[in-house]
């Protein structure tokens, strides 16, 4: 037999085959010997030992991981070795391709420590000495490869990965570290980087998550185990759970689970595991990659809530592949359910099946890029856009013609745009916007509705940012999960060894003001969801859009009421006169932004009967709205101008950290403390 053949069949990534073992065991600890004991031994014997024969060199590396041995040569999956029964220092390994056989034996120096290993097979014997100060602790175990494709990752491989990773964002992205420095991600990865060697393959996995999660970026990530393709190995031990949540307004509901857990659906969460809903979704979160908090809540249930691994990586079950959930249902008695990871989400159930009222109709197609149904007793075209891609069919262009043909023929006084549930795709909304600029009566904040949520993104974002630059549309809804600048076109590669997909933005769309640093596109008016609605096949947006003449008028008599108010009585009164009308408003979802700031700011500043009451109108305001961008910035800018610096400093700090792109807030701190470090140069000279 050659070398060349000896070495191959010895670290050869093959699987085992326990019917060629005799005595070995695998469950079982050496006689006279409990589990501490077999890992005190198997962490003596890891390390690196160096075997040669006929002049040539072969390095094997050996490890311990819950309680067992692995070994492998460089480059080469690790295969477990197994230890023979009485004798702790023995051990066996047989190959399944070709049967053979071998024999390991570790033994002690004079001063009692592990240095060599006696490997056999077929009468040929090979002494293996250990590195001094040499070896590797635990490793990545888990499912062997595909063929051509590397399975278990070593440290070496795991750090060109992040190597790569790295390298390759910052070549591709526009402007990778807009919010999070390069010295904080480095750190980050750096960090990962020292997890490797005590990390499990999918520990690894959900590290990237976190890494990529540090940018900030919706449209650059690391895709899940569940949707990458390419994994179907890593899969095997990556399971999600077969159940569906969803965060409604009043709280986390399963909407859709596994048929042999159905007694869960639709009942509300009140523990993950060992966490309460609330603390596992906040823990959760910082996986995401996300734009703002609406991502977060939309991307949450839909890849990371049902992640096994993660939910056992963030402390809430004791393992990957079950855990017990807490209910309750509408009587108010709390239950348990305990489902596991290898049931499949095959024949799911739904929260709203039970309902007696027809799918409603953001429901009815959810699966069509775009269609559209005439409502004669509303004279309006209700059009969902799910997705911004051309159907082959009809185009879009094509179709945005027929629309509008319709439109017109019926007379139609409405148009409802909903897409609430559109995820994006490319820019061909041109058509549609036309049409709508095309008819001036149209264009109209009673006429012309906009439905947004969760699920706006991308294209989607592109689309209402356009809407709300060009027409007067009226938003419906909740935020959208993308900034109206963002990043964009997503590039998607694979990294070395582990295969991981990762999608990588590489434009930059100013759709908005380049002043506008707002995090998403809040609507007019605030319409959520409750658990109720979905499962009883209720749209409260639509329902809302059709009473829209009940209280379409109170706007504009916002104002007029906060004008009496500070005329009569100064700040105040204002503040007063908001306290007893802000009911009302809530009750139909206004947005009080719009009325408290983006109308009242304006007459405020005309008519303030001194700078100070103005600063403390937009305190005020501030207080309201604490998450206002606009409103943060406007009041450091006041508050700067008033000579009141150190506080101008602390809102523009704010600023960053509601955006940590906002270059204005950035360039104004700059500023000041370069004034303040000219001041200080000049009096010293003077001095």
């Amino acid at each position: 037999m050659t070398v060349k053949r000896l070495i191959a069949l010895i670290v050869a990534s093959v699987l085992l085959n326990p019917g060629l073992w005799g005595r070995a065991q695998t469950a079982q600890s050496p006689a006279g010997t409990n589990s501490a004991d077999v890992k005190k031994v198997l962490a003596e014997i890891a390390g690196d030992y160096d075997f040669e024969y006929q002049g040539q060199a072969l390095t094997v590396n050996f490890f311990e991981q819950d309680g067992k041995l692995f070994g492998a040569s460089p480059g080469e999956s690790p295969e477990e070795v197994l230890q023979v029964l009485g004798n702790p220092l023995k051990f066996k390994l047989a190959v399944s391709t070709t049967g053979q056989l071998y024999e390991l034996e570790f033994f002690r120096n004079e001063a009692g420590k592990i240095d060599r290993c006696m490997m056999k097979t077929q009468g040929v014997e090979l002494l293996g000495k250990k590195r001094e100060g040499q070896g590797r602790p635990a490793q990545n175990i888990g499912a062997r490869s595909e063929p051509g494709r590397p399975g278990d990752i070593f440290v070496k491989e795991w750090n060109e990965d992040l190597d790569y990773l790295i390298k390759r964002l910052e070549i591709m992205h526009p402007n990778l570290y807009g919010n999070v420095t390069k010295k904080a991600f480095y750190g980050y990865a750096e960090k990962l980087r020292n997890k490797i060697s005590s990390s499990t393959t999918n520990e690894m996995i959900i590290g990237i998550h976190e890494l990529m999660a540090h940018i900030k970026n919706l449209h650059t990530f690391c895709t899940p185990v569940s949707s990458s393709p390419g994994l179907a190995e890593i899969r095997k031990n990556y399971k999600y759970y077969p159940v569906g949540f969803y965060p409604f307004e009043d709280g986390l509901y399963i909407r859709s689970i596994s048929k042999k857990y159905e007694g869960a659906c639709g009942k509300k969460v009140i523990k993950i595991g060992s966490l309460t809903a609330e603390e596992a979704m906040h823990r959760l979160s910082r996986f995401v990659a996300a734009d703002n908090e609406m991502t977060v809540l939309e991307y949450l249930p839909r890849f990371f809530m049902n992640d096994g691994p993660l939910l056992h990586y963030i402390g809430a079950s004791d393992s990957s592949d079950s855990i017990h959930l807490l209910l309750a249902d509408e009587q108010g008695p709390e239950l348990d359910y305990a489902i596991q990871t290898d049931v499949g989400m095959s024949g799911p159930v739904f929260m709203n099946e039970g309902s007696k009222n027809p799918v409603p109709l953001y429901r009815k197609q959810a699966d069509n890029p775009y269609w559209y149904e005439y409502l004669p007793e509303k004279k309006t075209i209700y059009l969902q856009i799910n997705a911004f891609v051309n159907k082959k069919n009809e185009p879009f262009d094509k179709f945005c013609q027929r629309l509008f043909e319709e439109f017109d023929e019926r007379k139609a006084e409405r148009l409802i745009v909903d897409i609430r549930q559109n995820g994006g795709g490319n820019h061909i909304e041109w058509p549609l916007v036309k049409g709508i600029l095309n008819r001036p009566g149209l264009d109209h904040p009673d006429r012309l509705f906009i439905i947004i949520g969760r699920a706006t993104v991308s294209a989607a974002q592109h689309f209402v940012s356009e809407v709300v630059r060009y027409t007067n549309a009226t938003l419906f809804g909740e935020p959208t999960c993308s900034k109206p600048n963002q990043y964009g076109a997503i590039r998607r590669f694979n990294l070395p060894h582990s295969k991981l997909q990762i999608g990588c933005a590489v434009d930059y769309y100013q759709d908005a003001q380049p002043f506008d640093f707002s995090m998403g596109t809040e609507p007019h008016f605030f319409v959520r969801l409750t658990s109720a609605d979905f499962k009883e096949n209720r749209d409260p947006v639509l329902e809302r859009i059709f009473d829209y003449d009940s209280y379409k008028n109170m706007r504009p008599k916002f104002t007029a009421q906060m004008a009496d108010a500070y005329r009569s009585a100064g700040m105040e009164g204002l503040k007063d006169g908001y306290d007893r009308i802000r009911p009302n408003y809530e009750k139909y979802g206004f947005n009080m932004k719009n009325l408290l700031y983006d109308d009242l700011d304006g007459w405020m500043a005309v008519n303030k009967k001194t700078d100070d009451d103005y600063i403390e109108y937009l305190m005020f305001v501030h207080d309201e709205l604490p998450r206002s961008i606009d409103v943060c910035y406007d009041l450091a800018s006041w508050l700067e101008r008033s000579g009141h610096v150190g506080e101008a400093k602390k809102y523009y700090n704010k600023c960053l950290q509601l955006n940590p792109e906002h270059s204005y807030a950035r360039m104004k701190l700059g500023l000041l403390d370069l004034e303040e470090s000219a001041k200080k140069t000049t009096g010293d000279r003077r001095g």
